[in-house]
């Protein structure tokens, strides 16, 4: 027996599963994490070792050499890219694609510690960085105003703090601000007259800041663990750190030295539109919902600008959110266009109700195909996303066959159950071949190697389930539907041994349709000759009056919203020199650019960054 026919004769099972797809359906779309990027491994580490005043001639030499030579031993590395530059020395491991990063991470650091000590003693340590999508900053908030640059830290500390405390939040990064520090301050003479030497007072002080387990004691049916609190609460507490005891004598760090609480030098500045400023890298837990974190730091945020409204402006400079809703927009949009134009098409040949019952195949294929990509453990992001909305255009074939199918048999006298039943067995085949011809053109691309492969692989998977799903419901829950819920107008003229021209005669829409096919056929030359002049036609109007002014690009070209000038200075360069050649470069874009959204200012030593927003992504 067919499967539509075993659904046909047991519709309340099938009514139940369309509120269960609904329902679920619904649920798994509200439920599912919002990203921007796939989750995928990148196969790359980043080596940088710092040489401090070296050339690029030394570091290559006594470096970089010995690194590619050693690292070029590792098992499964592909491909090594070195850059010697001055001071520092970083190389670009790429490997395989089915190797697992975490082992590749052990094995460079394996072999980098083995060549590590044939290194210069100015080389400083070695630093392996991982390329990960998913730990990319979701928004980055800038912090600026009058307020000092201490109270501009504080200020961003205690909002760092508070962002932190939002439920999938992995960190929040600080850039620019003072950071905090104490100073001991030793008085050489008396260093000398105990008869010490520096390196004793700072190891006595790091010993002294630290706590010990004590063991356990039990206590009736309960065994507690003892722990000796020794760390430092305060700069008070160095004080007392002893250092020695001759002669029973103890000698503590405040007989010969000062304790103050201060602040490192500032080795980077940071400005919007010419004000100081603190900047939060805000960096989200992989897998959860980026909309629903971002709109969460946006309360705090609006919350804090009514707070500090005449002291600090707020200004969100990068809001990954911001295209993912864009694109979330797009396909709920599309998905009720897509249902509305399905409708009104539909309605002009099948009537209102037999009109939904092709149309309510849209939704039900998309959320039958959330339920499974939720299983699947899929986010909706931006591969996920286009794959959805270039599937919304092929939801509602099958089912428009299929109906139309059983919409004919009803119109030739059979009632609901065998129109249902015969209209689906003569499409049945057809359709589903059209579906497997449709799903095997994308196929191939699950088996694309490399980056570019785990991050397209998204797009057929998701095109397979989507499909599938809406194959499942034509197949299976429309025949149901037709069985029901179809009525057709059936004329006395129309019999079992009907002729579908009298069909077509008493359609206003299908009558004007034959008279131009019959105009069409009986004038064939005419016909092909105008279609002809049509097609050359406007191949040569486009290269007469297009093609000489545009060139023929893939995309369209945009404009962008933000553009950023990179500044690097000769080696030696302080920092307040590089603010100089900064803040030349500020001046030059506000006197030269009228349409300016916002001017960020990032200043270090021998470098500099000035990003300049044509538009306001976003300000709170």
């Amino acid at each position: 027996m067919h499967p539509s026919q075993i659904a046909i004769r047991n519709p309340v099972f099938i009514f139940i599963m369309i509120l269960v797809i609904g329902l679920a359906g619904f649920n798994a779309y509200k439920s599912i994490p919002r990203e921007a990027a796939p989750d995928i491994q990148i196969p790359l580490l980043i080596v940088t070792i710092p040489f401090p005043g070296a050339s690029p001639e030394d570091v290559e030499s006594l470096i970089t050499n010995k690194a590619e030579q050693e690292l070029q031993t590792i098992k499964n590395l592909k491909k090594i890219k070195s850059t010697s530059s001055e001071s520092v020395a970083v190389l670009t491991l790429e490997f395989t694609s089915d190797f697992d990063i975490s082992d590749a991470r052990t094995k460079v650091r394996e072999k980098m510690d083995k060549i590590k000590p044939d290194f210069p003693s100015d080389a400083e340590d070695y630093q392996i960085t991982e390329i990960n999508l998913s730990e990319q900053p979701l928004m980055i908030l800038n912090i600026a105003g009058d307020m000092g640059l201490l109270g501009l830290t504080n200020l961003a500390d205690e909002v760092k703090e508070e962002i932190e405390g939002i439920p999938g939040i992995l960190e929040v990064r600080r850039a620019g601000g003072l950071e905090k520090e104490i100073r001991v301050y030793v008085n050489s003479e008396k260093l000398n007259y105990y008869n010490l030497d520096l390196n004793q007072v700072s190891s006595s002080i790091r010993s002294e800041n630290t706590n010990l387990p004590g063991g356990s004691v039990t206590m009736g049916p309960t065994k507690y663990l003892i722990r000796v609190p020794g760390e430092f609460i305060n700069p008070e507490g160095i004080n007392e750190a002893l250092i020695s005891a001759p002669n029973q004598v103890p000698v503590r760090v405040k007989d010969l030295a000062k304790v103050v609480f201060g602040f490192k030098e500032i080795t980077s500045k940071s400005r919007l539109d010419g004000i100081e400023s603190v900047s939060l890298s805000i960096v989200k837990r992989s897998g959860e919902n980026l909309l629903a974190i971002r709109d969460q730091v946006k309360l705090i945020i609006q919350r804090l600008e009514q707070e500090y409204r005449d002291e600090v402006k707020f200004s969100i400079l990068s809001d990954q959110g911001e295209r993912v809703q864009r694109i979330v927009n797009d396909l709920e949009n599309n998905i009720l266009s897509g249902f509305v134009l399905v409708f009104l098409v539909l309605l002009l040949v099948m009537g209102i109700s037999n009109a939904l019952l092709v149309a309510i195949a849209i939704p039900l294929s998309f959320l039958s195909s959330m339920i499974i990509l939720n299983v699947m453990g899929f986010t909706l992001n931006i591969v996920v996303l286009f794959s959805l909305i270039l599937s919304l255009g092929l939801l509602v074939d099958n089912a428009i066959v299929i109906v139309e199918n059983i919409f004919r048999h009803r119109q030739a006298g059979k009632n609901r159950i065998d129109a249902a039943i015969m209209g689906t067995k003569e499409i049945a085949i057809p359709v589903t071949t059209s579906t497997i011809t449709t799903v095997a053109a994308f196929f191939p691309l699950i088996f694309m190697p490399g980056i570019a492969g785990e991050f397209i692989g998204f797009l057929p998977k998701t095109l397979i389930v989507t499909l599938s799903s809406s194959l499942l419901v034509a197949v299976i829950i429309n025949p149901v539907l037709c069985s029901t819920l179809m009525r057709v107008k059936v004329g006395k003229e129309i019999t079992s041994d009907f002729d579908e021209l009298k069909l077509v005669e008493k359609s206003k829409i299908l009558g004007v349709y034959q008279y131009a096919l019959r105009k069409v056929l009986r004038f064939r030359l005419i016909t092909l000759l105008a279609f002809i002049f049509l097609f050359v036609g406007t191949f040569y109007w486009y290269g007469k009056n297009t093609f000489p002014r545009k060139r023929i690009e893939f995309f369209p070209k945009t404009e962008p919203s933000e553009a950023v000038v990179n500044i690097r200075a000769p080696l030696g360069t302080t920092l307040d020199v590089s603010d100089k050649y900064v803040s030349s470069v500020e001046d030059y874009v506000n006197k030269n650019q009228k349409k300016l959204g916002a001017v960020v200012a990032n200043v270090g030593q021998r470098r500099g960054q000035v990003l300049h927003q044509l538009e306001v992504r976003q300000h709170i």
